[in-house]
């Protein structure tokens, strides 16, 4: 049985190399039992037959939507079927992802109890190509309405664009965007654009997503050096938009907060520069950068990993040698 047909849901999904995968995403939308819902698919200059199979479902449904850009990027692309959708809530959703079973019917259960919902977060599980799936993670066992500030200063922030639900007309009083020149990050930085001003954020034990791992044609397995270092710019771009959000915070002890969770994606950024074995050279001219940023050494964060990480990384003579030692590629 069909929810009531009040809260419309907008789907929007970018599509980029991913013909083994999409029909699979969108199956997993369409045997949700709720009916009120659009799926709004981006092909963005898709060099392989996604368009095909996406064209195939619009024309057998009436409320999908198929846009053909041409490499635009994630964020452009996200940015467009925002400004086409008509839903009262909207759900970013990853190509190679998929929904688990029942998980629109619980959303849409959650926001009738409570329409002025600006955000409701859920939980989701990994999963890789043999379906082995991981525990959930970021579910909240007791349901709990909470503001923006509250979610920053007392929860473990998600980056995670798919496991959130955004009132429509929220981010649009708001101005929340993506940024169209970032192919990594944009996430992140859409979440704590949308999450600063938010009255009300529902945090859920929803089991609301499922993340796939084994795709190697992702932005995010994609280990070229031409890859990385678009990974390392787009990086350095969204810390210095996080410095400018920080500057305009008044709020003390939020700032505060801003700021350790931008020590801690620095923290994160110099380690995976040394995981990727990104070329010497290269690291020492991020790690320039970053001193002209003033983010390098690194303060600490709340997070004991990474300060030990730290206590390394941040002498730049011991860090250039773990990431030699590591196998880092000279130019």
């Amino acid at each position: 049985a069909f929810l009531s047909k009040m809260v419309k849901l907008s789907f929007l999904i970018p599509v980029y190399k991913v013909e083994k995968y999409i029909a699979r995403c969108i199956d997993s939308i369409l045997s949700q039992k709720y009916a009120n819902i659009e799926i709004l698919l981006g092909i963005d200059g898709s060099p392989d037959r996604s368009a095909e199979v996406c064209i195939a479902y619009a024309q057998q449904y009436d409320f999908i939507y198929v846009f053909n850009n041409k490499n635009m990027g994630a964020g452009a692309e996200r940015n467009f079927l925002l400004d086409h959708a008509k839903g009262d809530f909207v759900w970013f959703v990853d190509a190679d992802d998929m929904l688990p079973e029942g998980a629109v019917e619980k959303v849409i259960e959650v926001i009738e109890k409570k329409p002025s919902l600006e955000i409701i977060a859920m939980g989701f599980k990994r999963f890789g190509d043999l379906d082995n799936y991981g525990s959930l993670e970021f579910a909240t066992p007791k349901e709990k309405m909470i503001s923006g500030k509250e979610y920053l200063l007392k929860q473990p922030f998600c980056g995670y664009l798919w496991n959130k639900v955004f009132n429509r007309m929220f981010l649009f009083e708001h101005g929340v965007k993506m940024n169209p020149n970032l192919v990594n990050q944009e996430d992140n930085l859409f979440n704590l654009y949308a999450i600063l001003p938010c009255e009300k954020m529902l945090l859920t034990s929803i089991y609301g997503y499922d993340y796939f791992q084994g795709n190697t044609l992702s932005t995010l397995h994609n280990r070229s050096i031409e890859s990385v270092e678009r990974n390392v710019n787009d990086t350095l771009l969204a810390q210095k938009e996080i410095q400018e959000i920080i500057r305009s915070i008044s709020d003390v002890e939020l700032k505060k907060r801003i700021i350790e969770l931008l020590n801690l994606n620095v923290a994160g950024f110099l380690f995976s520069m040394f995981q990727t074995r990104y070329p010497i050279e290269k690291i020492k001219i991020a790690l320039e950068q970053l001193k002209r940023m003033q983010l390098y050494p690194t303060r600490f964060s709340f997070n004991r990993k990474s300060n030990i990480f730290l206590c390394g990384a941040n002498i730049e003579w011991i860090y250039l040698c773990l990431c030699r030692l590591h196998g880092a590629k000279r130019l």
